[in-house]
């Protein structure tokens, strides 16, 4: 059975896109509390440190594609993403937490960024609001 379905979205680029679509379903589910074993620290930080690296590379290589396919100013979709996983203040935070409480990775990340933008939806601002957005889709993609 070959069920054909039209979606409508934003254009981020002038012109008629067909072909196949992949739907990215954005949890807002709470991740549990674990605790860790002091000689898990390490482990959980490394883990961590290993997520934002990867993640990093696989935005820079879509701003990569995204560029040559589109151009910079459409590229410039990712420069947000890449700025938040530039925010060393936050990311030490993350890990203070993970050595401190001797809390997982996954719930230090999730419960720092979630707070982050929950304070940044509260705002007045638009843009703030916008970010708030960038700062759950990070996560999600760190996670």
């Amino acid at each position: 059975m070959n069920r054909q379905r039209t979606y409508h979205g934003l254009a981020v680029a002038p012109g008629i896109t067909i072909g196949p679509a992949a739907l990215l379903l954005h949890s807002d589910r709470e991740v549990q509390r674990r605790t860790i074993d002091a000689s898990e620290i390490d482990a959980e930080i490394d883990r961590l440190d290993r997520a934002i690296e990867r993640t990093r590379r696989d935005i820079e290589n879509n701003r990569a594609k995204a560029t040559a396919s589109l151009g910079e100013i459409v590229a410039r979709i990712f420069d947000a993403h890449l700025l938040i996983l530039e925010d060393e203040p936050t990311f030490d935070q993350i890990r203070m937490a993970i050595a401190d409480e001797q809390v997982s990775a996954d719930f230090s990340l999730w419960r720092t960024l979630t707070s982050i933008a929950r304070s940044f939806s509260a705002q007045k601002d638009d843009l703030f609001r916008e970010r708030a957005q960038d700062v759950r889709d990070v996560c999600m993609r760190l996670l």
